[in-house]
C-alpha cells in the first residue's frame, strides 16, 4: 500500500524527509528549489523523487542530481546497502 500524500516511508526505500536524497539535499543546506536550479531539473521531479517511494529517476536525472549534490548517485538511489 502507497502512504497517502506526504506521509513519508520508513523502509529501505524511505522517502520524505529522511530519504537519502533529502539528506543529502539538506547537507548541502538546498532547497528543493536549489536543487532543481543546479541540476537542471524541476522543482516538481525533486519533490516527487523525495517524496513517492515507487519513484526513480532516470540515469540523466540522478547523475545530474548526484553531481549538484557532490555524491555518488548510487548514495542517494541504491535502496540496497543503504548505511542505517
Amino acid at each position: 500500500m502507497r502512504p497517502q500524500h506526504g506521509t513519508p516511508t520508513t523502509a529501505a526505500g524511505e522517502r520524505g524527509p529522511n530519504s537519502p536524497l533529502a539528506q543529502a539535499r539538506a547537507r548541502r543546506s538546498l532547497t528543493q528549489h536549489q536543487l532543481a536550479e543546479v541540476a537542471g531539473v524541476s522543482r516538481a521531479t525533486v519533490a516527487r523523487l523525495e517524496g513517492d517511494p515507487e519513484s526513480r529517476p532516470t540515469v540523466s536525472t540522478a547523475a545530474l542530481l548526484a553531481a549538484a549534490l557532490q555524491v555518488a548517485p548510487e548514495s542517494i538511489w541504491s535502496d540496497e546497502g543503504q548505511s542505517r
